[in-house]
């Protein structure tokens, strides 16, 4: 569903209450939570200043959680 913002045409990802319904009550926060950090990770993803590490990629893959990110040579 498109949408007009001040950056220009969006997609708006959603999940519709009667889908959420159909899971079970201790699945449903889950699925709330996993749904609010990747919107977080996203738009963190957007930003590009030279003191803050770019975030690529979030994902799962076989279970485990990843996320990859700008390599900056030096220490960690």
């Amino acid at each position: 569903m498109p949408t007009i913002s001040p950056r220009g045409s969006v997609a708006v990802k959603l999940i519709r209450p009667d889908q959420l319904a159909m899971l079970p009550a201790d699945r449903r926060e889950v699925w709330k939570e996993r749904f609010r950090a990747e919107a977080k990770a996203k738009a963190m993803a957007r930003l590009d200043h030279e003191h803050v590490v770019t975030i690529c990629d979030v994902g799962e893959v076989e279970g485990t959680l990843y996320y990859s990110m700008q390599f900056i040579e030096g220490r960690s």
